[in-house]
């Protein structure tokens, strides 16, 4: 742009790129967070009780902790639902929901966050999975931004917390070891603090005792699956699944008869190994820095809980003690 005489003169420009006002972004349409969440719902769901559980769900919108009537009556109203069902959808929700700045609106995070401290204290094994990857996602850092979603990501902090069982504690072990947050370790050192005194142990013997052994002996384990075997072994850096046909060669990827005539349980398989290499991780990590903290035990305690545990042995036994 240069200026002749009074008149103002463009050069290689169109005109009208320089008037055009650049296109106004269309406001996002307000949506009723319960009905929002009611159209991902299963087909032969019962919207009425679904309704009942989000719309309580949603009461803990001005909330950072639910108190304990919260979570009674949060769970009547699942239990009146089917927990099995409840978990089912909530970790197809997990995997699929749209976080970040284009993600879905705070009344329906709302919602969402009400449903993980419901869920929690009956949380699954393949929940449990499903929430921990879902805390490390809300806690992913956006460029000049920061987390995702620190609220969410506490909420599935709490979850896990209060899960039964060690998969819970394990999945916490293993966030805390990748999160750099101040205030979600702070979220996730509160929450092993009650899981630990809930079962009346130290912190350090809950992390010992948490570890789940995901069903393995050994350094693999054998799934079948139609005339294929999934084989998950244990390595350096958590867990891997590879395919052997009914003679017994290596598949170079999944068979196509099991993505398309057991899709529901490669699902759930695929979930496990995942959850299982996050433990590997931070079991790993656990150990790598066990010598900085002084911990003293007996023999016995060293065998069952380090050398002879099938999946932390895997790693124990490499050390020298």
């Amino acid at each position: 742009i240069g200026l002749v005489g009074s008149e103002m003169c463009i050069r290689d420009r169109n005109w009208e790129d320089v008037v055009s006002p650049e296109p106004r972004r269309e406001k996002r349409k307000r949506v009723n967070p319960i009905e929002a969440w009611c159209e991902r719902l299963p087909a032969g769901s019962s919207v009425a009780d679904w309704t009942a559980l989000l719309e309580h769900a949603l009461r803990s919108a001005n909330k950072s902790r639910p108190s304990q009537r919260f979570l009674r009556d949060g769970g009547r109203l699942r239990d009146a639902i089917d927990p099995a069902h409840v978990q089912q959808t909530l970790i197809a929700w997990l995997e699929t929901v749209t976080l970040g700045e284009n993600g879905i609106p705070e009344d329906q995070r709302d919602v969402l966050k009400g449903l993980l401290w419901i869920v929690g204290p009956g949380a699954d094994e393949a929940l449990v999975a499903a929430i921990g990857s879902f805390a490390l996602a809300c806690f992913k850092k956006i460029p000049d931004v920061g987390p995702t979603s620190v609220k969410l990501g506490n909420a599935a902090v709490f979850a896990l917390g209060r899960s039964s069982g060690g998969h819970g504690v394990a999945a916490l072990s293993a966030i805390a070891s990748k999160v750099r947050y101040a205030s979600a370790r702070r979220q996730i050192e509160r929450a092993l603090d009650d899981a630990a005194g809930r079962a009346g142990v130290s912190r350090v013997e809950l992390e010992e005792i948490g570890v789940p052994d995901f069903g393995f002996d050994g350094p693999q384990r054998w799934v079948a699956l139609g005339s294929y075997m999934a084989e998950i072994s244990l390595c350096g850096g958590g867990a891997t699944l590879r395919w052997k046909n009914e003679r017994g060669k290596v598949l170079k990827s999944t068979p196509t008869a099991i993505r398309k005539e057991h899709a529901t349980e490669l699902s759930a398989l695929r979930r496990e190994v995942k959850e299982i290499s996050a433990v590997a991780s931070g079991q790993l990590r656990r150990l790598e820095s066990l010598w900085l903290t002084g911990r003293v035990m007996t023999v016995d305690v060293l065998r069952e809980r380090y050398l002879e545990h099938p999946l932390v042995g895997f790693y124990a036994r490499r050390l020298v003690w």
